[in-house]
């Protein structure tokens, strides 16, 4: 449930750096691709790595806000 928690703020801090550029079948899709991501990049961190982030809020801010910010350079107007 711990991890499920974490999950969801990652995702969450995400969405806060979407808000407004995407629509909902694109956050959809987001939330998705990046629950898998996170997984696999906190498997790597623990165990692969060996960092200790005691409460994990570090791990959760750093992953969610940069994987937001690589989103809203995708999601970018070629317009612009």
């Amino acid at each position: 449930m711990i991890d499920a928690d974490f999950g969801a703020a990652t995702v969450l801090i995400t969405m806060g750096a979407l808000l407004g550029k995407v629509n909902a079948y694109q956050l959809l899709f987001v939330a998705t691709v990046e629950t898998c991501f996170a997984a696999l990049a906190y498997t790597l961190t623990a165990y692969v790595y060996g960092a200790a982030d005691i409460g994990g809020s570090m791990w959760i801010h750093c992953f969610g806000g940069l994987f937001g910010l690589m989103c809203s350079w995708t999601y970018r107007n070629p317009k612009d």
